[in-house]
């Protein structure tokens, strides 16, 4: 790295080129030089450069960590600032974040904790790590169905639970973590007596919990255990 003192030095080195994209979580193999080359050579204060327009907001990151100026050349003297632009990026991307889960939370506390877990789901790599967030605790608990009270159990007893219902490796796939958001939605407004919970499900909404589980579901909140046996 020391030796970097351009853009196209960067791109020519596909060796440190993946080595930086996996430490983004972003898998090479996708991954082109070409489209590298487009991404490296925006300019991040164009709100309309290819690099801002990528949806990915990995990218964004990636190309912020260097002080690239308009000519491909390092910008010696902003590496002297208190932040560098990837700083700056990555503080801006979370306040956006926060505010928008403050708002959602105003309106639907099962919106704010779905946008909560969809943002964290990357970082967690144990079943301690939900234990320990009050809030990613009561999206795993209210996906599947786990008692509230479980939360007053013995920690690795938790942990154990976590996971038989959950595969940790699943949170690194955003398809896995969207069926999983799709599910904590549908149970969520289970729970609170939303109207016609059924109806997210039947639009393809509910990630894979069945129709018929759902209905289950509601009858026992509902109705109580007895009327299970007029569900089947």
């Amino acid at each position: 790295m020391e030796t970097i003192e351009t853009v196209d030095q960067l791109l020519s080195n596909r060796r440190l080129l993946d080595f930086m994209l996996v430490a983004e979580r972003i898998d090479p193999k996708l991954v082109t030089t070409d489209y590298l080359k487009k991404i490296f050579k925006s300019d991040l204060s164009d709100p309309k450069s290819f690099a801002n327009t990528e949806p990915d907001q990995r990218f964004r990151g990636l190309v912020g960590s260097f002080n690239f100026d308009a000519k491909g050349k390092i910008n010696y003297q902003a590496t002297e600032s208190i932040q560098n632009k990837r700083g700056l990026m990555e503080t801006q991307d979370m306040h956006v974040r926060q505010t928008l889960e403050e708002q959602a939370g105003q309106e639907n506390t099962g919106v704010r904790l779905a946008l909560y877990f969809k943002r964290m789901a990357g970082d967690i790599n144990t079943p301690y790590d939900i234990i320990a967030d009050n809030a990613l605790a009561e999206f795993i608990r209210t996906t599947f169905s786990i008692p509230a009270e479980m939360a007053n159990a013995d920690v690795d007893m938790q942990a154990k639970i976590i996971e038989k219902n959950l595969d940790i490796k699943d949170l690194q796939d955003p398809e896995k973590v969207e069926k999983l958001v799709n599910r904590f939605l549908a149970m969520f407004d289970i729970e609170n007596a939303a109207p016609d919970p059924m109806l997210l499900l039947l639009g393809g909404g509910g990630g894979d919990i069945s129709g018929d589980t759902l209905a289950t579901l509601a009858q026992l909140r509902m109705g109580g255990r007895g009327s299970l046996v007029d569900c089947h």
